[in-house]
């Protein structure tokens, strides 16, 4: 099995390549460790307007070349800034912010293939996603402490859905650094793998997950979403109304014949 190959370049600082039903995107600023800084926070927006804009794409990779996945911040970037900085910081992190409320609206599922370091901002992509895949090298640093900064790019909220209030507040406050096998036993990381098998086992879970009834990610997707924040009657009722919408689609009905009686 193959996937799409890495490229290596320092321009541009994102890149995206398609391969049937999944749409890669990749962090390349290997000797910035995969930094974020304004430009890439514009690619990231302006390639995932691209995919949600295709019907074709069923699933969304992230990933990075290099040692690390995300160091997080820039902070040479953002140390160069002088007066600007606020103003910078400001743009950057519309452009963030634009981009993490439509990955958590896109109907399309999001996996992060992580190798080497998820740092600070790193981190706050990670649990952004709707899946990790990692290599059993991978670490997951916090690293806002340091900065003497408040977590950004969405850190509190996901973060909190991802593990909970109590590992969020042990992770941020106390500054763990995790192991692959950590991340994976609170629910930051879904499947650890390899180093050697990282790309090919990335692009496999891809496929499977793009395998899946479209009707039943596209209605699955947003009910789990809204399951932490609906009281349990909102969320039966929601939930009353998908399957009832589910269950008249062809894939539905088509599964029905298929399984039903003989």
């Amino acid at each position: 099995m193959s996937s799409v190959p890495l490229q290596r370049s320092e321009q541009p600082g994102v890149l995206l390549a398609f391969e049937g039903p999944v749409a890669y995107i990749t962090l390349n600023r290997p000797a910035r460790y995969n930094a974020l800084d304004e430009a890439v926070m514009q690619l990231l927006l302006s390639y995932l307007g691209q995919i949600e804009a295709s019907a074709d794409v069923r699933v969304v990779v992230i990933r990075a070349v290099g040692k690390g996945f995300c160091g997080g911040g820039d902070l040479q970037f953002f140390a160069s800034q002088g007066d600007d900085l606020v103003g910078t910081v400001d743009r950057m992190l519309g452009a963030a912010n634009d981009f993490l409320l439509k990955l958590r609206k896109s109907r399309k599922l999001v996996v992060a293939s992580v190798q080497g370091a998820a740092a600070g901002g790193g981190l706050s992509l990670v649990v952004a996603c709707d899946f990790c895949i990692a290599s059993s090298q991978a670490v997951f640093v916090p690293a806002y402490a340091k900065l003497a900064a408040s977590p950004d790019f969405g850190g509190t909220a996901n973060m909190v859905r991802a593990i909970g209030l109590r590992n969020a507040m042990r992770l941020y406050f106390m500054e763990e650094r995790l192991s692959a096998a950590e991340a994976k036993e609170i629910g930051i990381v879904s499947k650890v793998v390899e180093p050697a098998e990282l790309a090919d086992a990335t692009h496999k879970l891809a496929l499977d997950l793009a395998s899946l009834p479209p009707a039943f990610v596209e209605a699955t997707k947003p009910l789990l979403d809204q399951a932490v924040r609906n009281d349990l009657a909102s969320q039966l009722a929601a939930e009353k109304q998908s399957f009832e919408a589910c269950i008249q689609q062809p894939e539905a009905q088509a599964a029905l014949k298929r399984l039903g009686p003989k």
